[in-house]
């Protein structure tokens, strides 16, 4: 897919189409849960994961579940 067609959907730049956003909700909520952090934090953690990432199709973010990626993500950034 050409860079140009893509556009960042709601606070995830990453997000490339509703269904990325919906994940990317889902891993913010479970790191909300399991971290008890504030959505804002949480939506700039996974913003700084994928900054140079668009999410889209089948991609491979969705070979981990959303509760792997929040505990990665809490790790990591």
């Amino acid at each position: 897919m050409h860079r140009s067609v893509l556009r960042s959907h709601g606070a995830f730049r990453c997000a490339g189409d509703a269904e990325a956003e919906a994940f990317c909700n889902e891993v913010a909520d479970a790191m909300i849960t399991a971290r008890r952090i504030r959505r804002q934090e949480a939506v700039a953690r996974i913003n700084r994961q994928w900054s140079s990432t668009w999410i889209v199709g089948l991609d491979l973010v969705y070979h981990q579940t959303a509760k792997n990626w929040a505990d990665h993500i809490y790790r990591c950034t």
